[in-house]
C-alpha cells in the first residue's frame, strides 16, 4: 500500500469512527518519514519541494541503496535519483533492483542512476551547477 492509499484509509477510519482524530494525527505526523535503520527517508519532500529525496550513494552499500529505492517506490515516488555511484557499485545495485522488479538507468560519466525515468523538461524552474 502506498502513502496515498494509507492516508485515504486513515481518513476513512476517522470518518467511520474506528480511529480517533488524535490517533490519526499521530499516524500522519510520522507518515512522511520511513526509518530503515540506516536511513530516514523523507517521503513528503516531493509535495513540499517539487522533487523527491535524492539518494547519496557514496556513503551507502548497494543493498542499502536498493532498499531505499524500494521504500521510495513503495511509497509512490515515481522517480528516484541516486548520486555518487561508481561503476562496481552500480552493477551491484542493478542486480539487486532487478530482483525487486525495478529497473534503472545508470550514467557512468556522472556516476548517477535514475529509477523510473526522467520527466520531460517543461521549461519551469532553475538549476544551478556549482563546481569548486
Amino acid at each position: 500500500m502506498n502513502q496515498r492509499e494509507e492516508l485515504k484509509e486513515v481518513l476513512a477510519r476517522v470518518a467511520e469512527g474506528s480511529v480517533s482524530v488524535e490517533e490519526a494525527y499521530d499516524k500522519l505526523k510520522q507518515e512522511p518519514f520511513v526509518d530503515l535503520g540506516f536511513a530516514n527517508i523523507d517521503l513528503d519532500r516531493m509535495r513540499r519541494k517539487g522533487a523527491s529525496e535524492v539518494i547519496y550513494g557514496a556513503g551507502k552499500s548497494a543493498e542499502q541503496i536498493a532498499d531505499i529505492v524500494s521504500a521510495m517506490k513503495d511509497a509512490g515516488q515515481e522517480n528516484v535519483l541516486i548520486t555518487r555511484v561508481d561503476a562496481p557499485k552500480a552493477e551491484a545495485v542493478h542486480i539487486l533492483l532487478e530482483h525487486k522488479g525495478l529497473g534503472w538507468k545508470y550514467y557512468g560519466d556522472g556516476e548517477i542512476g535514475v529509477v523510473g525515468g526522467c520527466k520531460e523538461a517543461d521549461g519551469k524552474g532553475k538549476i544551478a551547477v556549482v563546481t569548486a
